[in-house]
């Protein structure tokens, strides 16, 4: 539901579907008064707009109330971060940097063919992830060119001597998936030598976080160690990636509303929570998992993940010769058939897929248009307002929407994912009368029944909406 002027529109197209052999004609000529068809006419004129508004709107007692649907996280201040890592707790618009970045970037000439950042930097990212095979003498002046920051992976003592006042540092990223990767090998002497180098960077460099990134393996018995490596890392990070053979929720066990939530509250919101995306896919037949997201589906997951508290968005990954190499396919803005890397295991794509990967890209760069356009919102504390969302469908999850409301010098922004693939019907309800809710991102807007309003979602879908009471103030409770 929209409009009413909308709705007019769909009787019209919907009663000349069905009787429309007069499209020549005018709606009042053809329907209301064309003498064949009077009769019919005048029940249709009557009664139409009656049975669609049927269909339009749901029954209100219909709705189910979703009690979890508002998340509440952040209603003092958002940890995140500057730049150069910098821990920050207010929103500052010279300082605050929400990084978007993309995992394993290539600089300079691989295989025959030349990687250069421009593409990176015009399709919206500010920071990337090289290459563990890319050295920092050979890309800082890249990284510095393009304005990118950089995340660097395994570095030496070396590194962060020589580079701890580059402007272009983000920060040290120093193991991968250890909660997956180390299970019931050697665990806690991982842990213990990363606790080592942690100290001992600090002591070099007192600027740039240093931090793990975990996988998304937080049930028994891995909860524990997954706790503890989020806790031990200056930013908690972590990847999840849930669309495969059929999902029909991001929300599970091992969820993105599970993973990012528990991550927030395990550091007790005083940590920046960065989220790792899939934006890939494994096609391999013998172990199928992980299938190319949708845009749909990447917007809902990088969404899902913004409404439970991540200040941060990494994509996993840039497709090239290296992830080809493990057998994945990420997405690109022109990615090859084949990379043609000698003496490396690769595999050849299909026209498909290679439409799929490019698809993803620019889907990706729309995104990240969205995100830095909601940056002061994201980096500002959570609104105290409170409100009701209730559903109508059928969903796969218990709370199939999840919400953040946020509020920035007396405007207010109420960010919705639809977590399920599933078209719902969903009704929001405030206590002070609103004056209009706008959808910036889809521009359009909603004329609001004093504290209420419906909108229609569709599978995997997110809404962005402006809100304005019409007091200039709002209620405690709704």
């Amino acid at each position: 539901m929209r409009t009413i002027a909308n709705n007019f529109f769909f009787f019209k197209r919907y009663v000349s579907v069905r009787i429309g052999r007069h499209s020549d004609i005018s709606w009042s000529q053809t329907y209301c008064k064309h003498s064949t068809q009077k009769i019919l006419s005048i029940a249709i004129c009557i009664f139409a707009p009656i049975f669609a508004l049927a269909n339009i709107v749901p029954v209100s007692q219909d709705f189910k109330l979703l009690d979890e649907a508002p998340q509440t996280i952040y209603q003092h201040n958002v940890s995140h971060v500057d730049k150069n890592g910098r821990l920050l707790s207010q929103f500052e618009v010279k300082r605050s940097f929400f990084p978007i970045c993309i995992y394993h970037v290539l600089v300079g000439q691989h295989y025959g063919k030349r990687h250069t950042l421009s593409e990176i930097t015009k399709a919206g990212f500010n920071c990337v992830h090289l290459w563990e095979g890319q050295a920092l003498d050979t890309s800082m002046s890249f990284l510095e060119s393009q304005n990118l920051q950089v995340l660097f992976h395994n570095p030496t003592a070396d590194d962060v001597k020589k580079y701890k006042e580059h402007p272009s540092i983000l920060g040290w990223y120093l193991d991968e998936e250890p909660t997956s990767l180390y299970w019931g090998n050697k665990m806690d002497e991982r842990y213990q030598l990363f606790l080592a180098k942690q100290k001992s960077f600090k002591s070099i460099d007192s600027i740039h976080p240093i931090f793990i990134l975990d996988s998304a393996w937080i049930t028994f018995p891995a909860n524990s160690w997954w706790a503890k490596w989020s806790s031990a890392s200056d930013i908690a990070v972590h990847d999840n990636y849930p669309i495969g053979p059929g999902t029909k929720s991001l929300s599970f066990v091992n969820g993105i509303p599970e993973t990012v939530s528990l991550s927030v509250s395990i550091n007790k919101e005083k940590k920046p929570v960065w989220f790792v995306a899939q934006a890939f896919e494994e096609p391999r037949p013998e172990n199928y998992r992980w299938s190319m997201p949708s845009p749909r589906e990447l917007r809902a997951m990088i969404y899902a993940a913004i409404a439970h508290g991540a200040t941060g968005i990494i994509y996993f990954a840039y497709d090239s010769w290296v992830t080809r190499n493990g057998y994945i396919l990420g997405m690109a803005p022109n990615p090859e058939v084949d990379y043609f890397a000698p003496g490396r295991d690769h595999f050849k794509i299909t026209k498909s897929q290679i439409l799929a990967s490019k698809n993803l890209w620019h889907a990706a760069s729309n995104l990240n248009t969205e995100i830095n356009s909601l940056k002061s919102f994201l980096l500002s504390k959570t609104s105290s307002v409170n409100y009701k969302v209730s559903i109508q469908g059928k969903p796969f999850s218990k709370t199939p929407i999840r919400c953040i409301l946020k509020e920035k010098s007396n405007r207010y922004a109420l960010i919705c994912v639809n977590i399920d693939r599933t078209p719902l019907w969903v009704r929001f309800e405030f206590a002070e009368a609103l004056s209009f809710v706008n959808l910036p991102i889809d521009e359009t807007s909603i004329k609001p029944n004093r504290t209420l309003w419906v909108d229609r979602y569709e599978e995997y879908g997110v809404r962005v909406y402006e809100l304005e009471f019409a007091n200039n103030h709002v209620g405690n409770s709704a």
